[in-house]
């Protein structure tokens, strides 16, 4: 179930402009970076809502590595 949310969210990421990055990959500095108004909780997983531009160069390159994991999992998991 956690999948199919996670993709909308990812499909939305298109519209909205905002990707959602999981909490872990911004090192627990979330609140520092101003975005606790921007977090959502999916099931037991805490994601923030971050534009690419706002992202540093080392968090676009960890979202991109999560992003290619997660998409390859919801694909395995959807069939």
């Amino acid at each position: 179930m956690n999948y199919k949310i996670y993709q909308m969210l990812l499909k939305s990421a298109k519209i909205t402009g905002y990707e959602p990055v999981p909490a872990e990959l911004l090192n627990h500095h979330a609140a520092r970076d101003g975005l606790v108004g921007r977090k959502m909780r999916v099931g037991k997983a805490l994601f923030y809502l971050i534009r690419p531009e706002e992202m540093s160069k080392s968090l676009t390159v960890r979202y991109a590595e999560f992003k290619e994991i997660a998409l390859t999992k919801i694909n395995g998991a959807v069939k």
